[in-house]
């Protein structure tokens, strides 16, 4: 019950509120392309073997109408998170209706990629305003590590 309640302190203590940014694709010269996408970073936390409840950056990224990428940032430096293998893995979404779960590939360069298929399930979840709580556990043959983020959309 002590370690539910430290969770729910430490998850309260770090909803971001999120705001989407627009930016514009650039070619190869540097030359904006007129395609854009959508970004915001939020930092929520991660555990593994080796860290409890460390600070863990996240960077959402949507091309709009056809994928959503969000990158893992350990202990929210500037490297990404990186996994031993590429694999499917079921996350959980926690909103004001419920908790939803939705499955997203997760790269070895420690990228969640919401394309095809999963991309409506998860913009059908998260395109209206509200408070979001996102949980992925990765598990493989290996390790398995944690990852929570709690982020509000005006």
């Amino acid at each position: 019950m002590k370690n539910l309640l430290l969770v729910s302190v430490l998850l309260l203590s770090v909803v971001s509120y999120a705001q989407w940014e627009t930016y514009e694709y650039k070619d190869e010269f540097g030359d904006p392309t007129g395609n854009t996408f959508e970004v915001f970073q939020v930092v929520g936390l991660f555990s593994n073997s080796v860290a409890i409840d460390e600070d863990c950056g996240f960077v959402f990224k949507h091309d709009v109408g056809e994928a959503y990428t969000v990158i893992i940032y350990p202990y929210n430096r500037t490297s990404h998170e990186r996994f031993v293998e590429a694999t499917f893995q079921l996350l959980k979404i926690k909103t004001a209706n419920g908790v939803e779960e939705v499955e997203a590939f997760v790269s070895r360069k420690g990228e969640i990629y919401f394309g095809r298929d999963n991309y409506t399930a998860l913009h059908n979840i998260i395109s209206s305003p509200g408070e979001y709580t996102m949980l992925m556990n990765y598990e493989n043959n290996y390790y398995d590590s944690k990852y929570i983020v709690s982020f509000t959309i005006n």
